[in-house]
Protein backbone atom coordinates (compact mmCIF):
# COMPACT_ATOMS: atom_id res chain seq x y z
CA UNK A 1 0.00 0.00 0.00
CA UNK A 2 1.33 3.52 -1.10
CA UNK A 3 0.55 6.96 1.06
CA UNK A 4 0.68 9.87 -0.55
CA UNK A 5 -0.11 10.84 2.24
CA UNK A 6 0.66 9.00 5.52
CA UNK A 7 -1.99 9.97 8.38
CA UNK A 8 -0.36 11.53 10.81
CA UNK A 9 -2.45 11.57 14.39
CA UNK A 10 -2.20 10.04 17.51
CA UNK A 11 -3.63 6.58 18.33
CA UNK A 12 -4.31 5.95 22.38
CA UNK A 13 -4.97 2.07 23.27
CA UNK A 14 -5.26 0.92 26.85
CA UNK A 15 -3.50 -2.68 27.63
CA UNK A 16 -6.06 -4.35 27.07
CA UNK A 17 -6.59 -2.92 23.50
CA UNK A 18 -3.03 -3.35 22.90
CA UNK A 19 -3.14 -7.27 24.07
CA UNK A 20 -6.07 -7.78 21.86
CA UNK A 21 -4.88 -5.96 18.58
CA UNK A 22 -1.43 -8.50 19.18
CA UNK A 23 -3.56 -11.41 19.67
CA UNK A 24 -5.33 -10.66 16.60
CA UNK A 25 -2.54 -10.05 14.53
CA UNK A 26 -3.22 -6.63 13.71
CA UNK A 27 -0.90 -3.81 13.26
CA UNK A 28 -1.00 -0.02 14.39
CA UNK A 29 -0.27 0.91 10.68
CA UNK A 30 -3.30 -1.08 9.51
CA UNK A 31 -5.46 0.09 12.12
CA UNK A 32 -4.60 4.06 11.32
CA UNK A 33 -5.11 3.23 7.81
CA UNK A 34 -8.81 2.12 9.01
CA UNK A 35 -9.08 5.33 10.80
CA UNK A 36 -7.98 7.57 7.91
CA UNK A 37 -10.25 6.28 5.03
CA UNK A 38 -13.38 6.13 7.66
CA UNK A 39 -12.26 10.04 8.12
CA UNK A 40 -11.21 10.73 4.71
CA UNK A 41 -13.87 9.36 2.67
CA UNK A 42 -16.97 9.70 5.71
CA UNK A 43 -17.89 6.54 4.92
CA UNK A 44 -17.78 5.36 8.78
CA UNK A 45 -20.91 4.24 10.90
CA UNK A 46 -21.23 5.80 14.09
CA UNK A 47 -22.90 4.33 16.99
CA UNK A 48 -25.47 6.66 18.61
CA UNK A 49 -25.84 4.82 21.91
CA UNK A 50 -22.11 4.97 23.15
CA UNK A 51 -20.77 7.30 20.26
CA UNK A 52 -17.74 5.13 18.87
CA UNK A 53 -17.25 5.20 15.50
CA UNK A 54 -16.94 1.63 13.19
CA UNK A 55 -14.37 2.12 10.42
CA UNK A 56 -12.69 0.26 8.13
CA UNK A 57 -10.23 -0.62 5.38
CA UNK A 58 -10.41 -3.28 2.54
CA UNK A 59 -6.75 -4.43 1.42
CA UNK A 60 -5.50 -6.94 -1.13
CA UNK A 61 -5.84 -9.63 1.72
CA UNK A 62 -7.81 -8.08 4.74
CA UNK A 63 -10.31 -5.94 5.58
CA UNK A 64 -9.47 -4.12 9.14
CA UNK A 65 -11.91 -2.42 11.44
CA UNK A 66 -11.30 0.14 13.59
CA UNK A 67 -13.71 1.07 16.62
CA UNK A 68 -12.80 4.45 17.93
CA UNK A 69 -13.65 7.57 19.81
CA UNK A 70 -12.32 10.65 18.01
CA UNK A 71 -10.62 12.46 21.24
CA UNK A 72 -9.50 15.67 18.82
CA UNK A 73 -8.41 16.33 15.63
CA UNK A 74 -5.18 14.44 15.77
CA UNK A 75 -5.87 12.12 18.64
CA UNK A 76 -8.18 8.93 18.39
CA UNK A 77 -8.95 6.19 21.02
CA UNK A 78 -9.26 2.98 19.87
CA UNK A 79 -11.71 0.67 21.33
CA UNK A 80 -11.11 -2.53 19.73
CA UNK A 81 -10.16 -3.89 16.22
CA UNK A 82 -10.21 -6.33 14.17
CA UNK A 83 -10.30 -7.91 10.52
CA UNK A 84 -10.99 -10.75 8.07
CA UNK A 85 -9.26 -11.92 5.00
CA UNK A 86 -12.37 -11.99 3.33
CA UNK A 87 -13.81 -8.93 0.72
CA UNK A 88 -16.94 -7.94 0.90
CA UNK A 89 -19.02 -8.42 -2.70
CA UNK A 90 -22.27 -6.01 -1.37
CA UNK A 91 -26.13 -6.80 -0.50
CA UNK A 92 -27.11 -10.30 -0.45
CA UNK A 93 -30.48 -10.88 -1.94
CA UNK A 94 -33.34 -10.79 0.74
CA UNK A 95 -35.21 -7.27 1.53
CA UNK A 96 -33.95 -4.37 3.28
CA UNK A 97 -32.73 -6.19 6.40
CA UNK A 98 -34.02 -4.85 9.48
CA UNK A 99 -32.76 -0.80 10.65
CA UNK A 100 -30.55 -0.88 13.62
CA UNK A 101 -31.55 2.49 15.90
CA UNK A 102 -28.32 3.03 17.37
CA UNK A 103 -25.72 2.81 14.12
CA UNK A 104 -26.03 5.84 11.70
CA UNK A 105 -23.84 6.18 8.44
CA UNK A 106 -21.64 9.15 8.48
CA UNK A 107 -21.44 10.05 5.26
CA UNK A 108 -25.13 10.08 4.40
CA UNK A 109 -27.02 10.30 7.58
CA UNK A 110 -29.08 6.99 6.87
CA UNK A 111 -29.87 4.37 9.51
CA UNK A 112 -27.44 1.12 8.55
CA UNK A 113 -29.63 -2.51 8.52
CA UNK A 114 -28.70 -5.65 9.85
CA UNK A 115 -29.17 -7.45 6.79
CA UNK A 116 -27.13 -10.75 5.26
CA UNK A 117 -23.98 -9.11 2.77
CA UNK A 118 -22.35 -11.47 0.79
CA UNK A 119 -18.19 -11.92 1.04
CA UNK A 120 -15.74 -13.82 -0.94
CA UNK A 121 -12.81 -15.74 -0.44
CA UNK A 122 -10.66 -17.78 -2.78
CA UNK A 123 -13.52 -17.32 -5.51
CA UNK A 124 -16.08 -18.49 -2.92
CA UNK A 125 -19.12 -16.35 -2.35
CA UNK A 126 -21.43 -16.02 0.73
CA UNK A 127 -23.41 -14.37 2.74
CA UNK A 128 -23.03 -13.57 6.18
CA UNK A 129 -25.01 -11.11 8.46
CA UNK A 130 -23.70 -7.62 8.54
CA UNK A 131 -24.50 -4.18 8.97
CA UNK A 132 -25.14 -2.55 5.71
CA UNK A 133 -25.75 1.81 4.23
CA UNK A 134 -28.37 0.81 1.78
CA UNK A 135 -27.37 4.60 0.18
CA UNK A 136 -23.87 4.46 0.42
CA UNK A 137 -23.82 0.57 -0.66
CA UNK A 138 -21.16 0.16 1.98
CA UNK A 139 -20.96 -2.84 4.28
CA UNK A 140 -19.56 -4.09 7.45
CA UNK A 141 -18.73 -7.23 9.29
CA UNK A 142 -19.48 -7.03 13.63
CA UNK A 143 -16.69 -7.63 15.08
CA UNK A 144 -18.23 -10.88 16.83
CA UNK A 145 -18.55 -12.52 12.97
CA UNK A 146 -15.32 -11.51 12.17
CA UNK A 147 -13.51 -13.13 15.11
CA UNK A 148 -15.62 -16.32 15.79
CA UNK A 149 -17.71 -16.99 12.51
CA UNK A 150 -15.20 -15.95 9.78
CA UNK A 151 -11.91 -17.62 10.71
CA UNK A 152 -13.42 -21.21 11.02
CA UNK A 153 -15.03 -20.66 7.43
CA UNK A 154 -11.84 -19.43 5.48
CA UNK A 155 -10.03 -22.42 7.34
CA UNK A 156 -12.67 -24.95 5.73
CA UNK A 157 -12.22 -22.85 2.76
CA UNK A 158 -8.38 -23.01 2.73
CA UNK A 159 -8.77 -27.18 3.25
CA UNK A 160 -10.79 -27.19 0.45
CA UNK A 161 -8.62 -26.14 -1.98
CA UNK A 162 -5.18 -27.61 -0.76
Amino acid sequence: MIWKKKPKFELEMSGEVEDLVEERGLDEKSIKAAIHEGEKSGHKLVNNEDGTVLSKKEGDNLTTYARYRKVDEDKFKLVSAYGHKMSIEGPASGGPGTELEEWVCEACGGKAREKNIDISYLGITRPVLGMYCPDCEQGYVSEDVAVKTLPAAANILEEKRA
